[in-house]
């Protein structure tokens, strides 16, 4: 039984208010959250299904509903006989009860609002979700690409003209459409759009400036002075011991204006900027007459502090009082109205986004939020009640995972549904892993509770806070380590947060024993501190990673070797918790933690060389691989010919085949001409050579092909055309023999996957399928390709730190420690706050850009938010380590390598300063982890004769172990190769041997990976015993037989109408025939007549439709059952499915690991509470039934199990419905479905 802890035993039990648990990393938070719920349920009685329990995953929520349902049954089990009748029936019902109670993600019990009282708010409860990011781009830039045209056409154009030149480049207008959508999702995060947005103009008028900066403003500026002010004043201690009082006197100089200023109640804007601007630091004094050595460092020392605040003073804060009040009011005159015009434009935008929306029935996760917010704030019009009241009533408590990366408007969600008097919340979380900024969560909710509620409040009533500080997961060197970096860089100016005695992790998995390894810093680094600028160690950087890759190398390769070490070093050892013993490390111990994913490819590449095994989690360069950019540039070809570099791409691959002889073959026919025309013009001229006539025959053969895919893109769906690509040209079976060839045939598949969601979201067109991935690929939305590698398997593995989240791992290496933290959003024309909008104003006459001071609050405002979250980020990379910590890095001088003394004497002057937490600029000026580690290290006695830096007496005595290696050519054992053959041994080779061996996987020749529902139906006649196939039956596509065209008495009615025809028209009208309205003849007569007049249907094969036998059929139980549930109804429902391909064909089961893709259409289903009712219309003639369930039976068993991957409730009947009898069959009622 778990031996709970007595804040654990607390967060248990406590109820009757509402209860924040801040629950440290490792500290068992869900298992306190599970326990809490089964101590209810067992103690109390409580009712699973009257408790809301929201997470921020469908993975959390399924695995809490696991860990629930499993802790409920092992308690029935081991205390069955303890337990009175009455208690054993309410557990076995709670049991029961698990799968219905409200156990899900925010947005699913947002979405469960909407889907009960849609109509509250008139909304068509028939809506799509709309959650492919991509999908919703490509919405939003339709829609502004319209609104754009009308305000250009409009009265308001020249306000708009100048709205786009302030916020756009001289290029194109994209900067105001990026601008406008971020606007909309920034607005979206707030409770009420509408409002931030109507409010975005308010800071900037003049009449107001004054209550601005009071309020908005001069906040900033004095936590800024409060900083220069302690600087000043401990350097003014140090300068007060020493003989000459000069330089105690000239830093007396500088605080004296300062204090004045920071005593001075509610400051003007012109007092503040007078003293900043009017100093004048002079310059320090160089006496050193009658120092000695111990006064000359205290002098240093001084300066350094001096010095520090003096560029604080100048660099960062006067120059944003540059301009006069007066300047300012002239200023915010003309940046006023623009803000407005913005802000006008802004909810133009909105209506006409929700507009679209409405009128294409979708939803996204915000719309859904925001319409759960308005509904629960309405009363139901059915009873008068008020719909939130009756959410309150329904849950005793709620409860949530995850807090702290709630956001405002999920806050006012919960708010709805809870009650305050007293509360009935139980939070859960830890801000100092709230690492979500970019889904606009908003840490500063959970340290609003933080800070106000009480730890053990006397008021049984008042909300209560406790602490989870007991570590469970990591050695003491891991937990020590992480404490001393925090302990000195995190506190409420620059992290959000004090990490005190409170916040600090405590050890507590006292089973390690003495298993505690210190923790290694590996620094890649320059060999001499030499400072010649033509050094080769200047290399060119990304502007997108800020690293070269030579450095990204060397630390890799800092990695390698340490990996090699730990595997081979048999006193390298991981201490078993299970077993209580040491063994020995494996790759699969280890796991590297990336901030982004850059260097992904080359860390693969360096891994491979070394021959270390690498799984890459949820690897996102789907459209980087080159089976995938071959079809690309083919995709873009058909679309456009003349597209010089995707055309010579294909020519190059190995669809066409060209070498680059022959590339250069082509060229040569026309050399200052595009590269279409070179060929246009090659095509034409006589071939006069082998070379010449071998590639116009190629290129003549791939232009014909390329007639047929354009004719096909033109006519068909984009997924018609790519299987076409793929067996025409043979590239998906040509990917599948190169090597990792199931992983790219995998990547193609998906392709298809990914070009059906996009039709299904009403995008039509290749072109702007390609438009598609081109926004995927600019937005960082590429896809992770189809994972093919066990990740249990004997590998490293390679991770995003926030994909680690909520994960421990025994060996883990921070990587990249040195890599900038990305403060783009900080330099735009504007940047957004959960507060309003800064910008930038552009002089339309001398187009001279103004930062306005509401622009440099954001600004700041905004690096505050960065950081903060950089620090919460590497906070969440040390905690994953179980045993064992690396941080790697390598010593950097802004985007060069440096040498280690001087990384490490840049470190010890930001070490400077008595106080145990580093001063606020040296924090608020880091650009990576290295620049927080570092003087955080330096200052610690394990560092001593690593730095002259006196070692910081709050850190004496530290018990922290770790080392700070420094390589400059790390080595790795090059990987083994085979011994190379002599020439002369090839005759010893038995080639008959060779010739003999029989492929070992014949039978996959005789058939194909894609098949039609009718091709494959006979593998699924019994759903319980799935029959095999034979294989030596071809069922892939059937190859043309122009010239053996079956008679036309076999094809044709006797009207010359094929049964297919027919049976096709009838399918359609069935297909939009409308459910809400009673069906007639004169209706469907009608509906019929309107499908012949709009050429969807000829007019000869309309007539030999039976309505008679369409009305027949809503007359049965089933069309009852149809015209009774309209909106569950769904029809012509597409679905495709990968099923292993030896449970499909016999001759295959001995080559496991092949899937088949299936794909088809089902009639329809029809979908209620307790599951799903199948149904597939049959316009056979033969009027034997037996014969025609024998016929279809394996085909709707197929349907029933694509349904079952498609959503979650079982398939209850399967209906097979014969038109032309009019008799209706469930298989499953029959047994015929077996």
């Amino acid at each position: 039984m778990t031996q709970f802890t007595t804040s654990q035993q607390a967060a248990i039990t406590h109820d009757g208010h509402d209860v924040l648990v801040s629950a440290s990393a490792g500290s068992g938070k869900t298992t306190v959250l599970v326990e809490r719920i089964i101590q209810k349920i067992l103690k109390q009685h409580a009712d699973i299904t009257r408790m809301l329990i929201v997470t921020f995953t469908r993975a959390a929520t399924a695995e809490m509903r696991t860990k629930i349902q499993t802790a409920l049954k092992k308690a029935l089990t081991e205390r069955r006989h303890e337990l009175s009748g009455e208690d054993r029936r309410h557990l076995a019902n709670q049991i029961a009860m698990v799968n219905a109670a409200k156990i899900s993600t925010l947005d699913a019990f947002s979405l469960q609002i909407v889907q009960t009282y849609y109509y509250v708010i008139d909304l068509d409860p028939g809506f799509r979700l709309l959650t492919d990011e991509t999908e919703r781009y490509m919405l939003q830039e339709r829609v502004w690409d319209d609104l754009r045209e009308q305000l250009y056409a409009s009265d308001e154009a020249p306000a708009f003209e100048q709205l786009t030149a302030n916020f756009s480049g001289d290029r194109d207008d994209s900067g105001l459409q990026d601008l406008m959508f971020e606007l909309i999702r920034q607005a979206g995060a707030t409770t009420d759009p509408k409002a931030y947005l109507e409010g975005l103009a308010t800071p900037y008028a003049p009449e107001k400036w004054e209550a601005t900066f009071s309020q908005q403003i001069w906040p900033r500026v004095k936590g800024q002075l409060l900083q220069i002010a302690t600087s000043l004043t401990q350097a003014s201690a140090l300068a007060n011991q020493l003989p000459n009082p000069i330089w105690y006197q000239q830093i007396q100089a500088d605080l004296a204006p300062l204090q004045t200023l920071l005593e001075t109640n509610a400051p003007t804007y012109d007092t503040v900027r007078s003293v900043l601007i009017s100093h004048e630091f002079a310059a320090w004094s160089r006496i050193s007459k009658g120092l000695d050595d111990a006064d000359k460092d205290t002098k240093n020392a001084a300066k350094d502090l001096r010095d520090a605040a003096k560029k604080t003073w100048q660099n960062k804060l006067a120059p944003t009082f540059a301009l006069a009040a007066e300047q300012i009011g002239d200023l915010l005159r003309e940046a006023q109205p623009l803000v407005a015009t913005l802000a006008n434009v802004a909810l133009k935008f909105e209506d006409a986004l929700t507009a679209e929306k409405a009128a294409r029935h979708v939803q996204d996760y915000s719309d859904i939020a925001h319409n759960a917010l308005r509904i629960l704030q309405q009363k139901d019009p059915q009873t008068g009640a008020p719909i939130a009241d009756n959410y309150r009533a329904s849950f005793d408590e709620v409860m949530v995972d995850e807090y702290q990366d709630i956001s405002p408007l999920q806050e006012a969600l919960l708010a709805a549904v809870s009650t305050t008097t007293p509360g009935d919340r139980f939070m859960v979380g830890d801000v100092k892993q709230s690492i979500y900024g970019f889904r606009l969560a908003d840490p500063q909710l959970f340290i609003h509770k933080y800070q106000t509620f009480q730890d053990a409040p006397t008021d049984p009533a008042a909300p209560e806070r406790i602490i989870l500080a007991e570590n469970f997961r990591s050695t003491k060197n891991v937990l020590a380590f992480t404490n001393l970096i925090f302990s000195q860089i995190m506190d409420p100016e620059v992290g959000d947060l004090s990490y005190d005695n409170a916040a600090a992790l405590k050890y507590g998995a006292l089973d390690y024993g003495d298993a505690h390894p210190a923790v290694k810093v590996l620094l890649y680094s320059k060999a001499t501190s030499d400072e010649d600028s033509s050094d080769a160690s200047e290399l060119p950087g990304d502007a997108d990673d800020n690293e070269p890759v030579d450095i990204a190398t060397g630390q890799t390769q800092l990695v390698l070797a340490e990996i090699q070490r730990l595997i081979n070093d048999p006193d390298a050892q991981l201490w078993d918790r299970q077993a209580q013993e040491y063994r020995r490390i494996h790759y699969r111990d280890i796991t590297l933690l990336t901030r982004q994913t850059s260097q992904n490819s080359l860390i693969q590449t360096q891994f491979a060389a070394a021959g270390v095994p690498l799984f890459v989690a949820d690897t996102k360069n789907f459209f980087k691989t080159t089976e995938l950019m071959v079809m690309l540039a083919l995709l873009k070809v058909i679309d456009n010919q003349k597209q010089d570099i995707p055309l010579v791409a294909v020519l190059r691959s190995p669809i066409v085949g060209l070498s680059a002889d022959q590339l250069a073959l082509i060229r040569l026919a026309a050399k200052q001409v595009p590269y279409y025309d070179a060929v246009t013009a090659f095509l034409q001229a006589e071939p006069k050579t082998p070379l010449a006539q071998r590639t116009h025959d190629m290129l003549t053969h791939f232009f014909n092909q390329l007639s047929h895919f354009r004719d096909l893109a033109r006519e068909n769906d984009l997924v018609t055309l790519l299987w076409a690509i793929y067996q025409d040209t043979g590239f998906l079976d040509y990917v599948g023999g190169t090597p990792g060839g199931s992983q790219r045939q995998a990547n193609l598949q998906a392709l298809i996957d990914r070009a059906r969601t996009y039709e299904a979201g009403g995008f039509k067109g290749l072109f702007a399928f390609i438009h598609f991935i081109t926004l995927m690929q600019k937005q960082d939305q590429d896809l992770a390709m189809p994972a093919q590698v066990d990740p249990d398997n004997d590998a490293v593995k390679l991770m995003t730190i926030h994909k680690s989240k909520g994960l421990e791992f025994p060996v883990v290496f921070l990587m990249q420690a040195n890599k900038h933290f990305n403060m783009s959003d900080q330099t735009g024309t504007a940047i957004l706050t959960k507060q309003g909008i800064g910008i930038k104003w552009l002089d339309p006459e001398t187009r001279v850009e103004y930062e306005l001071p509401q622009y440099q609050a954001a600004k700041a405002a905004r690096q505050n938010q960065t950081l903060a979250e950089e620090m919460r980020l590497l906070y969440v990379a040390l905690t994953r380590a179980q045993q064992r910590l690396y941080v790697v890095g390598a010593t950097m001088s802004g985007n060069q390598l440096t040498s280690a003394d001087k990384t490490v004497e840049k470190w010890a002057a930001a070490a400077e300063g008595e106080a145990r937490v580093l001063a606020p600029q040296v924090r608020s000026g880091a650009t990576s982890y290295l620049d927080w580690i570092g003087p955080a290290l330096i200052r610690h006695p394990q560092a001593r004769g690593l730095a002259e830096t006196t070692i910081k007496p709050a850190l004496v005595g530290d018990e922290t172990e770790f080392t700070i290696e420094i390589d400059v050519n790390p080595q790795v054992t090059p990987t083994a190769t085979p011994e190379k053959v002599s020439d002369d041994s090839g005759t010893m080779v038995d080639l008959s041997a060779w010739f003999k061996k029989a492929y070992p996987f014949q039978a996959a020749t005789t058939t194909t990976g894609f098949q039609s529902v009718s091709e494959i139906k006979r593998a699924f006649d019994d759903p319980d015993t799935i029959d095999l196939v034979n294989a030596d039956r071809f069922l892939g596509p059937k190859p043309p037989m122009r010239d053996l065209t079956a008679p036309a008495f076999l094809t044709e009615t006797p009207s010359g109408i094929s049964p297919a025809a027919i049976g096709t028209a009838t399918h359609l009208l069935l297909q939009l025939v409308d459910l809400a309205k009673p069906i007639t003849m004169a209706s469907l007569r009608a509906l019929r007549d309107q499908l012949t007049t709009t050429q969807v249907i000829a007019v000869d094969v309309a007539k030999h439709i039976d309505l008679t036998a369409l009305i027949r059929f809503f007359e049965t139980d089933l069309g009852r059952l149809l015209l009774a549930k309209p909106q569950q109804v769904h029809r012509e429902v597409p679905f495709s499915m990968l099923l292993p391909a030896d449970q499909v064909f016999e001759a295959l089961a001995d080559d496991p690991g092949e899937d088949v893709l299936i794909h088809g259409i089902i009639d329809g289903y029809v979908s209620d509470e307790q599951g799903v009712t199948l149904f597939d219309y049959k316009t056979d003639h033969n009027p034997n039934t037996a014969v025609l369930v024998d016929r279809y039976r394996g085909q709707l068993n197929l349907y029933a199990q694509a349904l079952q991957d498609l959503q979650p409730k079982p398939v209850l009947h399967r209906y097979l419905v014969f038109l032309r009898t009019g008799t209706v069959v469930d298989l499953v009622a029959s047994g015929a479905g077996k």
